[in-house]
């Protein structure tokens, strides 16, 4: 347009007036450009504050940090030398001790930064969470021990671009750890660097004469009794062609699949990790007898992706089917006595959550809302044949309650003991006979209205709208999500491209805007100068 006028204005005098209408419309659209490069480079200034002075999230720690307010080197070794973090808790050595990382380790590790992408990472916590699950008994440890999980499911949006910063050595052990900084002090370790022990053992539970027709019960009862997790948990039992399966219940959460007269078991956690401890867990199964057989006898295993294949006792679940009375009818044979078996405790955890205001008997995976009252049920089992005398309820045995507490207040105890510090339920020693169950109930009420409240920077699986809990088996309520929540978890989503493209991205926005602003500024000056030549006789 600007050419056409002043190509043609020569010849037609009379276009001096388009001329000066468009010259106040460029000035119109200057003024335009001006506060729109105004307002750019208000915001570049801002881009060019938040990169020299970059935002640090509101809870930069969490309860959960191995080392509470860990961000250097000397942090971590201060925090060791005198055994204790920020929070006051004087477990530290104990900890570290464990993964064979002492002062010297810590003093010679160097800095580096590690992704959580790497799948064959295990990260570490205090609190238990819907993804660490695992529990690891550490003598001298605040209440026992601490948690584990793979680190590929940690996600921190805060580091995962560039990495986190760590420090890195070999431990006592001969395997190499990382200590994570920016607040938490959590250790991290390859799988596979230590070994997890499995324990498991199969049992006849019904007659040892059955007739054909009649149902035959086994216990298999597994554990592992490690220094670590054991990984790619399978619980396998390979029946006789004799037995037909026909059904199982067990005390832990468990996924089964049966592939003809193979039943296998797998743990419906994160990698089918099975935690170390003292506690049993336990598979009932029950088959019927198809045929007459002497001595039908079988075992179950267990294996894992860093321990070796374990099998129960080979003559310790055997039948003879018959097609004549059985052992109901004469219970006085000897031959229907069943085979002595060790007389020791076996102590089995299991767990429950009901929810009062809604009327769920089973409240698992279900959704609770803001002032609803949830009562969980604990069941301490000995499923062995001699007692156990003062069982500690606590360690192992206690109730961790922090991912609950995000989201509710305890409103009965009962007569349990909550630790302000860790956020576990405890309870007095217990001694429990042969076939008793020891029940322990507490009784939670939903908050109202339910907080709102950031992601941890320091521990991504805080405040995410569930309350996981494990004893035994994992528990699971959840919760409505409110939209501020939902605009948090979209924005932790998005790609995180630094600040070096946003700075490139603000950089290109002032050049485009400042070009067509001088543009403008140089379109009205030169259409002043034409308008003045034309008057004064010059065109």
């Amino acid at each position: 347009m600007f050419r056409k006028l002043i190509s043609n204005l020569p010849f037609q005098p009379s276009l001096l007036a388009d001329v000066a209408f468009y010259s106040k419309r460029l000035k119109k659209e200057t003024a335009i450009r001006r506060i729109g490069a105004i307002m750019l480079l208000v915001g570049f200034s801002m881009q060019l504050f938040t990169v020299a002075f970059p935002t640090q999230s509101s809870l930069a720690t969490d309860w959960s940090d191995i080392v509470y307010g860990a961000h250097s080197k000397n942090d971590i070794l201060n925090a060791y030398k005198n055994n204790v973090d920020q929070l006051g808790r004087t477990d530290i050595q104990a900890i570290y001790n464990h993964y064979g990382i002492t002062e010297a380790q810590i003093q010679n590790a160097t800095e580096a930064t590690i992704t959580d992408s790497n799948q064959s990472l295990i990260n570490t916590s205090r609190s238990t969470t819907k993804v660490a699950q695992t529990f690891i008994p550490i003598n001298n440890a605040i209440n026992g021990g601490i948690y584990e999980f793979n680190f590929n499911y940690w996600s921190n949006s805060r580091f995962s671009s560039n990495g986190y910063p760590t420090i890195t050595g070999i431990s006592q052990y001969g395997f190499r750890f990382w200590i994570l900084l920016g607040g938490c002090g959590n250790i991290i370790y390859e799988k596979g660097a230590k070994k997890p022990i499995l324990e498991i053992s199969k049992t006849l539970t019904s007659t040892p004469q059955p007739k054909v027709g009649d149902t035959t019960t086994f216990d298999i009862r597994f554990r592992n009794t490690g220094a670590i997790s054991a990984q790619n948990v399978v619980i396998a039992d390979d029946l006789p062609t004799q037995l037909e399966y026909l059904s199982y219940t067990a005390t832990a959460d468990l996924t089964f699949v049966q592939k003809g007269q193979r039943l296998e078991w797998r743990i419906p956690n994160t990698d089918s990790t099975l935690s170390s401890g003292e506690r049993w867990h336990q598979i009932s199964i029950k088959t019927k007898a198809k045929e007459p057989a002497k001595n039908v006898c079988n075992t179950a295993g267990i294996v894992s992706s860093n321990a070796a294949w374990q099998k129960s006792a080979q003559n310790a679940a055997c039948v003879n089917i018959t097609t004549t009375p059985t052992c109901a009818d004469t219970p006085t044979l000897p031959e229907c006595k069943p085979p002595p078996t060790p007389s020791n405790p076996i102590i089995v955890t299991d767990k429950a959550v009901t929810n009062n205001t809604q009327s769920i008997a089973d409240a698992n995976n279900t959704t609770a809302q803001p002032g609803d009252t949830l009562t969980y049920n604990l069941f301490i089992t000995n499923k062995g044949n001699a007692p156990r005398e003062n069982l500690k309820l606590d360690g192992e045995y206690s109730e961790d309650v922090r991912d609950i507490l995000e989201y509710a207040d305890i409103t009965v105890l009962n007569d349990a003991t909550l630790n302000d510090q860790t956020k576990k339920l405890s309870w007095a020693p217990v001694s429990i006979a042969p076939g008793q169950t020891i029940t322990k109930t507490f009784t939670v009420k939903v908050k109202n209205p339910l907080p709102a409240t950031p992601v941890s920077a320091s521990n991504p699986l805080s405040y995410d709208f569930s309350m996981h809990n494990v004893y035994g088996r994992n528990v699971t309520v959840n919760l409505p999500k409110p939209a501020s929540k939902a605009v948090e978890q979209t924005v932790t989503q998005l790609p995180n491209t630094g600040p070096s493209m946003s700075m490139a991205i603000a950089v290109l926005g002032v050049m485009i805007v400042g070009y067509f602003y001088y543009r403008n500024r140089l379109l009205n000056k030169e259409l002043a100068i034409i308008q003045k030549e034309f008057k004064s006789g010059g065109l």
